[in-house]
């Protein structure tokens, strides 16, 4: 299908975006994309053949695959040029420059990172926080955009937004066909996936983007938060990597995990965001800490795994 770039940009500029922020800054929009650009995406159906980078099959992330774009349409890769540029970096504008903003788009190989999930039934996506930076970026906000054709409440396959432990489910986000949302991200950030019950034969499928800041940018980012918003809890920036709530995967209430093959290296990270948190280190000198920690532990890695 051909598309009017212009007339597609003029669509989403016009959206809305109303600001949430409980527990944390978020906000929600249905109907992203025109109805029948959105249909057009959501029809396109991809197998394990089609830039598959990675399986998830542990207990605290079920049943989800994640695809890169190598060989992928224009129409396939439109949700991450959107995203990933100008009119995605606009939702963010109530808090931060949108010229100041940096993308995960805008790395080779999205610095290694895969853009395009598809989950099944049974999988879940446990208490997490993203990684802390890409290089020398800060890592401060996401979007989800939910491109499934069809989906039904009773499915599940919610986005859950925790408390700022991660232990907690606060907030329930219904993965609506055509719905995008954003939301703040630091490191208490703490999201997840509920437990998918969809048919055999549905597909949970989402695109995400990722948005940094220069260093030097996260205290005016904050200031604006706060200014704009009730927001009663700091927004703190420290070093990690992608950290899982170990053992608890839905929250404190839900059921254990516990595999512990499987769950160590899930539980090494969050030992090192803990140490990190609390032990005020400025991020770049946390990054070489964390580059030597890991460098030592390599001899393990065989023992353990």
């Amino acid at each position: 299908m051909s598309l009017d770039f212009e007339k597609l940009n003029l669509y989403i500029s016009q959206k809305e975006v109303e600001w949430q922020y409980f527990p944390y800054p978020h906000a929600i929009i249905d109907d992203f994309l025109p109805e029948d650009i959105f249909n057009s995406i959501s029809s396109i159906e991809l197998s394990s053949r089609d830039d598959l980078r990675r399986s998830n099959t542990s207990g605290l992330e079920l049943n989800k695959k994640e695809f890169g774009i190598k060989g992928k349409s224009s129409l396939f890769r439109l949700p991450i040029e959107i995203m990933g540029h100008g009119d995605g970096k606009n939702l963010f504008s109530k808090f931060i420059d949108p010229a100041k903003i940096i993308t995960l788009a805008s790395f080779r190989d999205f610095g290694n990172y895969y853009p395009y999930h598809s989950s099944t039934k049974n999988g879940l996506l446990g208490s997490h926080i993203d990684h802390s930076c890409l290089k020398e970026n800060i890592h401060f906000a996401n979007s989800i955009f939910y491109v499934h054709k069809t989906w039904e409440k009773e499915w599940g396959g919610e986005t859950i937004l925790f408390s700022e432990n991660g232990l907690k489910p606060r907030v329930y986000i219904e993965p609506k066909p055509n719905r995008i949302i954003l939301f703040i991200h630091s490191n208490s950030s703490f999201h997840g996936v509920n437990k998918i019950l969809c048919p055999d034969n549905i597909k949970r499928n989402t695109y995400y983007m990722d948005y940094y800041l220069k260093l030097s940018d996260i205290k005016l980012l904050t200031k604006n938060v706060y200014k704009e918003s009730s927001f009663s809890h700091k927004l703190r920036y420290t070093f990690h990597e992608t950290t899982f709530i170990p053992f608890f995967p839905l929250g404190i209430n839900s059921r254990i995990s516990f595999n512990f093959k499987r769950i160590f290296p899930y539980l090494f990270s969050y030992i090192l965001y803990l140490f990190f948190k609390f032990i005020p280190l400025k991020i770049n000198v946390s990054i070489k800490l964390y580059k030597l920690i890991n460098y030592l532990k390599k001899p393990f890695r065989k023992v353990v795994f």
